[in-house]
């Protein structure tokens, strides 16, 4: 029998349980009994949603239900965690060709990490809506960015060269090729906007 410490909780499980108290399918009561008879199993442990079946609390409808939201959720998570991603290296070309101060960009930041939870909004419109740049250095930034993209000659496998140093030697993670990532100098960026008109 297991002492309860050697079954840690999943995420999945963590999720799967909180929609289901959402959806009204059982009580926090009938949650606690089987998070904690899981808890107490010997491995293999059922997944909550099997364990919760075979209980009584939901059936074959509900368990399909909980997890289609579940899906869902988890989609939306990556999505998010795409878009940061995306969104810190954009944020890091921006700096790089001068176009805001670090501070500006990190502002920008904080306000997308302050918005509800499933909420995406970009960097690029964060920092246009700030009036740090206009949509055409936006789009400028998006030009350049398309063209940072390097490829390992072993496997296609993408990197964009915001993460390294010019003239760096990297191995690449998926095959082991040796890349070499090209100058990123102020010399390889395009000329300058105009000034912005005043108003």
């Amino acid at each position: 029998m297991s002492t309860g410490a050697d079954n840690p909780r999943t995420k999945a499980d963590t999720l799967f349980g909180k929609i289901a108290l959402e959806q009204g399918f059982l009580s926090e009561a009938q949650l606690r009994e089987c998070l904690e008879l899981q808890a107490y199993m010997d491995p293999p442990v059922p997944p909550l949603g099997v364990l919760l079946m075979r209980m009584g609390y939901i059936d074959d409808a509900k368990l399909r239900q909980i997890i289609e939201v579940q899906r869902k959720r988890l989609h939306d998570f990556e999505q998010s965690l795409r878009a940061r991603r995306e969104d810190n290296l954009f944020g890091k070309v921006v700096i790089r060709m001068g176009l805001a101060r670090e501070e500006q960009v990190r502002a920008c930041l904080e306000v997308q990490d302050s918005l509800p939870p499933g909420q995406i909004k970009r960097l690029g419109d964060i920092l246009v809506q700030k009036g740090v740049l206009t949509p055409e250095e936006i789009q400028r930034v998006l030009d350049f960015q398309a063209g940072l993209i390097l490829y390992c000659p072993g496997c296609d496998r993408e990197y964009n060269m915001v993460l390294f140093n010019a003239g760096a030697k990297i191995a690449c993670y998926q095959c082991g090729a040796r890349i070499r990532v090209p100058d990123f100098s102020r010399d390889a960026m395009p000329p300058p906007l105009p000034p912005k008109a005043s108003s």
